[in-house]
């Protein structure tokens, strides 16, 4: 019993010591001061989920909302996929400029899962998550880009509360998956009329 109770001490300091978030930033981005925001159906670059359909959705609007504290204006998800007519590949082949004429938007948020890897072994389990995000201008300039992985386990002997925290809660994972990737992202200029809104979301 110690050494289980030891095993998840260590995990949980080790969950707390979170990776770092790889993100670049155009260095003439507040000068090109993106609004209007065009945010894409999710890429699975390797095999989906079980529930990539719930996962890629939460992606989407969970980082439609995180724009929208930021200052920036986020084309609709249901007017995005009209346009798609249920075709979550219907913009492959097109260029930035044609995906952001559609909309009449200034830039377009490409997001792609890279891992989403579940372990079970026994009594210990794991989800791993790794994404990138992308902002791209109507013009096709890269103006900002973030990677980011975490992995989050738990070791115990009753695996099926386990697997309630670990794989069925995914949702407050994505949660905060996002929210710590757009805190590297430079909040929006605030428009005549619109109250700032970036700081409410943090802690």
């Amino acid at each position: 019993m110690k050494k289980i109770i030891t095993c998840i001490a260590l995990l949980l300091i080790v969950a707390g010591c979170g990776p770092a978030i790889n993100h670049t930033v155009a260095p003439d981005y507040s000068q090109i001061g993106p609004k209007r925001v065009v945010v894409l159906p999710v890429v699975w670059e390797k095999k989906a989920a079980d529930e990539a359909e719930t996962i890629s959705l939460l992606f989407r609007k969970m980082s439609s909302e995180r724009l929208g504290l930021l200052n920036y204006s986020a084309v609709p998800l249901e007017e995005v996929d009209r346009t798609g007519a249920g075709q979550t590949d219907w913009f492959v082949g097109k260029t930035v400029d044609e995906i952001a004429a559609v909309f009449k938007a200034d830039s377009v948020l490409y997001i792609r899962v890279k891992d989403w890897d579940k372990d079970d072994l026994l009594s210990y389990k794991s989800l791993k998550i790794s994404a990138s995000f992308e902002l791209a201008s109507a013009l096709g300039k890269t103006l900002w880009q973030a990677d980011y992985s975490t992995n989050e386990r738990d070791i115990g002997l009753d695996s099926r509360p386990m697997e309630l925290a670990v794989y069925n809660a995914f949702e407050p994972r994505i949660q905060r998956f996002v929210d710590a990737v757009f805190s590297t992202l430079p909040p929006g200029e605030v428009q005549a009329g619109q109250k700032k809104t970036y700081f409410e979301w943090l802690p």
